[in-house]
């Protein structure tokens, strides 16, 4: 989903967010792979993917 008519402000926040998203989703992941619910491997990926599944950077 895009945001319409966003304020200049808010777009600079987006990529902060973005990366606050992705060390949560690490962070869990490494937790899990702690415990053993899942398994050890670069999680990166799924915390950079955009909401409608699209990689940063494609149309």
């Amino acid at each position: 989903m895009e945001i319409i008519r966003v304020s200049p402000r808010l777009k600079e926040q987006r990529p902060a967010r973005r990366a606050r998203r992705v060390d949560l989703i690490r962070a869990e992941a490494d937790t899990a792979v702690a415990r053993g619910e899942a398994a050890p491997r670069d999680y990166r990926l799924p915390g950079t993917l955009r909401p409608e599944g699209r990689r940063p950077g494609t149309p």
